[in-house]
């Protein structure tokens, strides 16, 4: 669509570091990790668990939307107290559409953004900006 469309698309790519989690509370955290994905998105993003991380899929949505919508995600697991010892870490990559880029590269960029998230400390989340 984003090809056919000159609309913009942002794709975060999340990932959970739960410290000190046993397997129970660790699928408890995830469940309640996926609540506050699906609150707090617009019906037409979507979201998906990839590998043991997860992606969410923003049609028509600029840098700027995206990185609202990660602070949102953050600031609302954050006050969650079971998650007092986990991590949330957001790569952000936005293409502006048209011709010119694959799904998989979207997905290259966000993972790079992921990991300088990863470097800056917890609950943190960064926009790629190629090199």
């Amino acid at each position: 669509r984003v090809q056919r469309y000159p609309n913009p698309v942002t794709l975060l790519y999340i990932s959970l570091s739960l410290i000190e989690a046993n397997p129970k509370t660790s699928t408890k955290l995830k469940r309640l990790f996926v609540g506050i994905l699906n609150s707090g998105l617009r019906a037409s993003d979507i979201p998906a668990h990839y590998g043991e991380e997860y992606l969410v899929l923003m049609p028509a949505t600029h840098e700027a939307g995206g990185t609202v919508v990660a602070k949102r995600l953050i600031d609302k697991l954050t006050e969650v107290k079971e998650f007092a010892a986990g991590h949330v870490h957001i790569g952000i990559a936005t293409y502006s559409g048209g011709q010119g880029i694959s799904a998989e590269k979207l997905i290259e960029q966000a993972n790079s953004a992921l990991g300088e998230a990863k470097q800056v400390g917890p609950h943190a989340y960064l926009q790629y900006f190629g090199k």
